[in-house]
């Protein structure tokens, strides 16, 4: 299937270390763009999860990109910044995303 990468602030990523996901990379607005432009190319990525802040980092470009990828598998999830957003948890936006659980 491939590996499981995110891509998101520093409070995120350590609760993806807690539970286990190796490849992590912290991003600001400096180097989102690039760190995102890189994995999109990394191979063998399965999925790539991004924070919803880090999206709207992004240029027009990378989005279109994003959500036309059938591989890897970009979600989006919320993190710390996004507030008021309905809440769910990041295992059931997986599974909702790709079919399967990350238990």
């Amino acid at each position: 299937m491939g590996e499981v990468y995110v891509v998101a602030d520093s409070d995120t990523i350590l609760g993806f270390r807690l539970a286990g996901v190796k490849n992590t990379f912290e991003a600001d607005d400096k180097n989102a763009e690039s760190v995102v432009n890189e994995l999109l190319k990394k191979q063998p990525i399965g999925v790539l999860i991004i924070t919803q802040q880090i999206k709207k980092m992004l240029s027009e470009k990378t989005i279109k990109t994003i959500e036309l990828s059938s591989k890897p598998v970009v979600i989006e999830i919320p993190g710390k910044r996004d507030i008021g957003l309905p809440s769910q948890s990041i295992n059931s936006m997986v599974k909702k995303a790709i079919g399967i659980s990350l238990k």
